[in-house]
């Protein structure tokens, strides 16, 4: 059904009822006018009231991982003698930039 075809059907019929006496006096008006004063928040406010919220738990994970990171070494790795990660990790980088230096210098 049409929109405008409807809404004028249901203005004739509105017009057509008497008003009720249990409806206090202007309250359509109150309502709109309540309608009219509510303000739409921004959802990049909505986003930074969140954003502060939770800053104070994730400030308390960070020193939490920060001081986990001070603590003593695993015992078991030393006496092994195994190498750490970061000695492998930086071993797999240098390798794979030394294969690729020659064509680095060729761009450059």
């Amino acid at each position: 059904m049409d929109a405008d075809k409807l809404r004028n059907t249901l203005v004739k019929a509105a017009q057509k009822q008497t008003p009720s006496e249990h409806v206090p006096y202007a309250f359509e008006r109150r309502i709109m006018a309540r309608l009219r004063g509510r303000v739409v928040e921004d959802p990049w406010t909505l986003w930074g009231r969140w954003l502060w919220r939770s800053a104070m738990s994730f400030g308390v994970v960070a020193i939490a991982c920060g001081l986990w990171g001070f603590g003593p070494v695993d015992q078991n790795l030393a006496a092994t003698g195994e190498d750490d990660l970061s000695a492998h990790l930086e071993q797999s980088l240098y390798a794979s930039a030394a294969d690729h230096a020659d064509q680095i210098e060729e761009t450059w």
